[in-house]
């Protein structure tokens, strides 16, 4: 999600007149994220207005970013201008959503930028992280296991998750891998 951030940040200023659309899977996720993204530019003499009723925030290069999540109505809504659908915690957006959001992306030919926490080796998550993985034209993959990430999570920390989780949410959501839906005592984790 930070990164996510900074992307997102990215477009709107390099990007004059640009509308960018956010997508989480809740509601409480979004206006989280908006939050977050608010205090970290408040002070910008870039940014114009920071609505959080509808959850939108206006640079003063005209540029815009709209918040969104699965659980709000979604159609009618497209990226313009060189802006970037960017879908947060992919993984978990239900599978219905996704005809829903992918069609934003097609008259301006927008990027897409798709991030999640690894969970089942099913979904329309794992189809795009394959695809990168495959090689797939206009798909890419980058994988932050490999990066120094203790400023959020140490090695202690760590240690302690690996006590009080099951073994296959420790290995989805702390160490970043993707599990068999087989895996484990009980089959289907979910």
């Amino acid at each position: 999600s930070f990164t996510l951030a900074q992307i997102l940040f990215f477009v709107a200023i390099n990007r004059p007149g640009s509308l960018s659309i956010y997508i989480s899977p809740t509601n409480d996720s979004s206006r989280k994220f908006f939050q977050d993204m608010s205090e970290f530019c408040s002070e910008s003499p870039l940014v114009k207005k920071l609505n959080e009723s509808l959850l939108e925030m206006r640079f003063t290069n005209g540029s815009k970013i709209k918040f969104r999540s699965a659980e709000s109505k979604l159609r009618g809504n497209s990226c313009k201008r060189g802006g970037i659908l960017a879908v947060d915690e992919a993984n978990f957006v239900p599978p219905d959503i996704w005809e829903v959001i992918l069609p934003f992306t097609n008259v301006s030919h927008a990027n897409k930028v798709i991030i999640s926490t690894p969970r089942l080796k099913a979904g329309t998550f794992y189809d795009y992280y394959t695809r990168a993985l495959n090689g797939d034209k206009g798909y890419y993959y980058i994988n932050t296991k490999n990066y120094d990430t203790s400023m959020f999570l140490s090695d202690s920390q760590k240690e302690e998750y690996r006590k009080i989780l099951s073994p296959q949410a420790y290995q989805s959501e702390i160490l970043g891998e993707f599990i068999d839906s087989s895996q484990g005592v009980f089959k289907d984790y979910q």
